[in-house]
């Protein structure tokens, strides 16, 4: 009985498979643009196999891993880095690419509405359960008191699809911001909620076109 219960959790070789799968090869294949499916999609998918995974692997709450008591201590912190960061933003911008300042709420306010609206619940959420909650809970095994490093660098290396340097860079900087905030707090709705803060303001100041790989027009 005891041995069945030992051989309960996946094995290393399997965790480092799976690590690899999910955050090397999908980014990667990505900038390759050897893969056309939606990103949306791509990160739905992948949170809800996370979630399954964490349910079939020990069981996982999600309302106490959203810990709303949690996020209501940091809120005054997170706001004071989001306006860091959009005052940061707003100086880049309009020193580096004052044409694209304020650019896409002129000129398309109401995909810009959409975005603000949408932004949060579809892609800043479901990225932070992934890299966040998913790869501190899974990947300890593995990685040790490396698994926060794991967690930067990976959600970093994620940006390489939008193909520019920047992207990777400001994305790594903003992992070890949001590792931390989930680290001490344990909230999903405090790190997501400040994902989404900054995901906003990048996309309203003028920023945004170093995180999109659509079409131009």
């Amino acid at each position: 009985m005891k041995r069945d219960e030992e051989q309960k959790g996946p094995t290393l070789p399997v965790l480092a498979a799976e690590f690899f799968t999910l955050f090397l090869v999908l980014p990667s294949v990505y900038a390759a643009d050897l893969l056309r499916i939606p990103k949306l999609p791509v990160i739905t998918g992948v949170a809800l196999y996370c979630l399954l995974t964490l349910r079939h692997n020990g069981g996982i709450h999600l309302g106490r891993e959203m810990n709303f008591s949690g996020f209501r201590r940091v809120a005054t912190a997170i706001l004071v880095r989001s306006t860091l960061v959009g005052t940061g933003a707003f100086a880049l911008t309009y020193f580096f690419f004052p044409d694209w300042l304020f650019g896409f709420p002129r000129q398309r306010p109401f995909l810009w509405l959409g975005v603000m609206a949408l932004y949060p619940l579809l892609s800043a959420l479901p990225q932070e359960f992934i890299y966040r909650t998913f790869i501190l809970r899974r990947y300890g095994p593995l990685f040790g008191d490396r698994t926060m490093l794991a967690s930067v660098l990976t959600f970093g290396f994620l940006h390489i699809i939008y193909l520019n340097i920047l992207a990777v860079a400001l994305s790594t900087i903003a992992g070890w911001i949001f590792v931390r905030n989930y680290a001490k707090n344990r909230s999903l709705a405090a790190v997501a909620t400040e994902h989404a803060l900054y995901g906003c303001i990048v996309f309203t100041i003028g920023l945004g076109r170093f995180f999109y790989s659509g079409p131009s027009s």
